[in-house]
């Protein structure tokens, strides 16, 4: 297989965690360019959402690869769903414009 080799496996979790930086740069840009305030809760639950999103990205093609096509296809299809709609749902939220509060 190619990736339990000794250099490509390690050069795949690498290139894996360079994309992840670069996903969360661009996206720190794209807020700024857009003109939205993040605050520690709105970046912790993008975060989540992504950490969530991977998750359930890599549990689906591991069944897929240990041949069980099926249910790697339901888990993707049904917690993609989800994951769309909360998508969706976040980026509603983080719209927002943050309320100061009065002290």
């Amino acid at each position: 297989m190619l990736l339990q080799s000794t250099i490509m496996g390690p050069l795949f979790w690498m290139l894996l965690g360079i994309i992840q930086l670069a996903f969360f740069v661009g996206l720190r840009l794209f807020f700024k360019d857009k003109g939205l305030q993040l605050s520690w809760f709105r970046w912790s639950l993008v975060a989540g959402w992504w950490l969530t999103t991977n998750i359930t990205v890599a549990a689906a093609f591991t069944l897929i690869g240990e041949n069980e096509s099926r249910a790697g296809t339901y888990f993707l299809a049904f917690f993609g769903i989800g994951l769309l709609i909360g998508g969706a749902a976040l980026w509603t939220f983080i719209k927002k414009p943050i309320k100061p509060v009065n002290k």
